[in-house]
């Protein structure tokens, strides 16, 4: 009776059981996924600060069809959630609830464009390194670098058990601000961030095969660091000319977001509303087609 048993399982599975009860496998629909990792500048700006026109566009509620997971607004409950600028657009280390960054413009871009959902994963911590000078840095095997690779996974497997297979066509990288106030680190900045995305490259590839999600050839958008009011970073050309250098060599698939014109906030370093949604239709105008 158990041979039977297993038998009856086992051709029930293969779907070649003519009882009329056959389940087809489920069909999986693409969608497009979006990575936006770094400092503070992934957003300290605040819907607050907007103006009443800027308002209008930007902070109307939830942007259609655009959806965000972002472990500082739910740390506790990891999951996707209808982007909605100023509600769940915070950095990981937020200063105030309504903070966004570029996620709000590039998103309301999208929506404008398509109906096509997509997906966003946003981990921005204010204050960090690169170097790996801390074990809370962002360097391979470092704790922030994990915690990354930890998100994405988890990502990737809630939008699979919707029968979701996401495709990454972006890592938006806004990082160095910090690397620039040290010599060292801003002296290998270049160097670390070169093995930054050889590393993630590794990974992503070793973590489509296992989670059975087709591979996809994604854009690195680099936001180049300004913040030129701040006095601190005495070695800001340092990491300034490292971004540039890597995002010039073709086989990076890099871009590189110039930034130096967008306003700041009193702190000469974080850009401010009109800043954040520069940032955002800067990097819709590289990535819209991918």
């Amino acid at each position: 009776m158990i041979n039977k048993i297993l038998l009856h399982q086992k051709i029930h599975a293969s779907g070649n059981y003519n009882t009329g009860s056959y389940v087809p496998p489920p069909t999986y629909t693409s969608a497009s996924f979006y990575i936006i990792a770094g400092q503070s500048n992934c957003g300290r700006a605040e819907i607050s600060q907007m103006s009443a026109s800027q308002k209008a566009i930007y902070a109307t509620g939830s942007v259609p069809n655009q959806y965000i997971f972002n472990p500082g607004y739910s740390a506790s409950i990891n999951k996707f959630n209808p982007l909605t600028p100023g509600t769940n657009t915070m950095l990981y280390n937020w200063n105030n609830l309504d903070e966004f960054g570029p996620e709000t413009a590039l998103s309301t871009l999208f929506a404008s464009a398509s109906s096509q959902p997509r997906y966003y994963l946003k981990y921005g911590i204010g204050s960090t390194f690169l170097s790996g000078s801390a074990p809370l840095d962002w360097y391979p095997a470092d704790t922030y670098n994990n915690n990354l690779k930890a998100y994405i996974n988890n990502a990737v497997q809630q939008l699979k058990g919707q029968y979701i297979n996401p495709t990454l066509k972006a890592v938006i990288w806004m990082q160095g601000e910090n690397d620039a106030t040290v010599s060292a680190s801003a002296y290998y900045y270049g160097d670390n961030l070169t093995y930054f995305f050889k590393d993630f490259d590794s990974w992503w590839v070793n973590a489509y095969q296992l989670l059975n999600i087709p591979s996809s050839s994604y854009e690195k958008v680099i936001g180049r660091i300004s913040s030129f009011g701040d006095g601190t970073e005495v070695y800001r050309s340092n990491v300034r000319a490292a971004q540039l250098n890597y995002t010039s060599t073709a086989s990076n698939n890099a871009t590189m977001i110039n930034t130096d014109n967008y306003p700041t906030a009193s702190d000469g370093t974080h850009y401010n509303a009109t800043g954040q949604i520069q940032f955002g239709t800067d990097i819709y105008g590289v990535i819209k087609n991918l």
